[in-house]
């Protein structure tokens, strides 16, 4: 995939056709969706020289060309944003994301972010990762919701990335997903790369990374299951990756086949109850529920849980309602 930058980027259609332009231009080159739809409504891709609409399908020696506006200036500002503060000390803050937000400043989400939030909160804040990720060690994914750390000066910024990298942190998520996972409890051991043909996904293949998942079935609801998830790499996307890999991905995930009834063999009632919880769900049910590791500079233990997000709680309602109703 191409990263464009100013100016007008052409591209010809000479492999998959008959896809919507939008459709295929977030395939190839790094702009949202969104970006493209926009793009297009001014007015800015053109087909062989014409303007053409979202729905346009596109076909093989198509000329298609795309004016890339001036990239957006950032403007990190602090903001006063509420933050769900689990811990905290000297060294580090350890905050309870909740889903929807987004961790850093990048394209299109200059504002609004965790780290404006954390800039509003306090200027202790490390600067190792770059200027527009203070404090940031590691990411969520922005409807991922849970644990996540900040380091407040840069010692301990490479004190908790080492760890990370050598795999010294205890990482748990819970997540509801699709279907009920056999066996009950199991390691995923499947390396994880990019998708040759959609860079913002990621797959399942022979030349990944290494990937190390072991899940485990809490509660199973037949529909769907809610079950912990203990990432042993630190993988984009790897609990949603091999959750899908499995044949039972994340509810409500969008990316990774989440967001539609994806289980054989329900009767009426169980299809229509999986109806209804997807339309209570408005992200991927994902949350980093635990972390735990040697506190860096204290040389004790560090166990950190965070609760129920609302949302889940809301599901688990559902699932509970229907299954007394039906059993009563």
């Amino acid at each position: 995939m191409d990263s464009p930058q100013k100016g007008v980027f052409n591209l010809v259609v000479n492999g998959k056709s008959e896809v919507r332009i939008d459709k295929y231009l977030t395939s190839r080159i790094d702009v949202s969706r969104n970006q493209i739809s926009k793009l297009i409504k001014e007015g800015k891709v053109r087909v062989n020289g014409a303007q053409v609409k979202p729905n346009y399908t596109v076909r093989i020696g198509d000329v298609v060309s795309v004016e890339i506006p001036e990239p957006e200036k950032p403007n990190i500002t602090p903001e006063d944003i509420p933050l769900d503060i689990i811990y905290e000390d000297e060294y580090f803050i350890v905050v309870n994301k909740p889903p929807g937000l987004v961790v850093h400043p990048g394209a299109g989400h200059w504002q609004g972010t965790l780290v404006s939030g954390l800039l509003g909160y306090t200027r202790n804040l490390s600067d190792a990762g770059g200027e527009f990720r203070p404090g940031i060690v590691h990411r969520l994914d922005k409807d991922t919701s849970g644990l996540i750390v900040v380091a407040k000066n840069n010692e301990a910024h490479w004190k908790i990335a080492e760890k990370f990298s050598n795999r010294e942190i205890y990482k748990e998520y819970i997540a509801f997903v699709w279907g009920l996972p056999a066996p009950g409890a199991g390691t995923i051991d499947r390396p994880i790369g990019r998708s040759k043909s959609n860079r913002k996904k990621f797959v399942v293949t022979p030349d990944g990374r290494e990937a190390v998942t072991e899940y485990r079935v809490l509660s199973d609801y037949r529909v769907v299951s809610l079950v912990s998830l203990c990432l042993k790499t630190g993988r984009t996307h790897q609990a949603r990756v091999h959750m899908k890999s499995i044949g039972h991905p994340v509810l409500g995930d969008k990316e990774y086949g989440g967001s539609k009834v994806c289980v054989k063999g329900l009767n009426k009632e169980e299809m229509e109850l999986a109806r209804n919880l997807l339309k209570v769900v408005t992200r991927q049910m994902l949350h980093a529920c635990k972390l735990r590791f040697i506190h860096p500079f204290f040389n004790k233990e560090l166990s950190l849980e965070a609760p129920l997000p609302d949302d889940f709680k809301v599901v688990e309602k559902v699932l509970k309602e229907y299954y007394n109703k039906t059993n009563g």
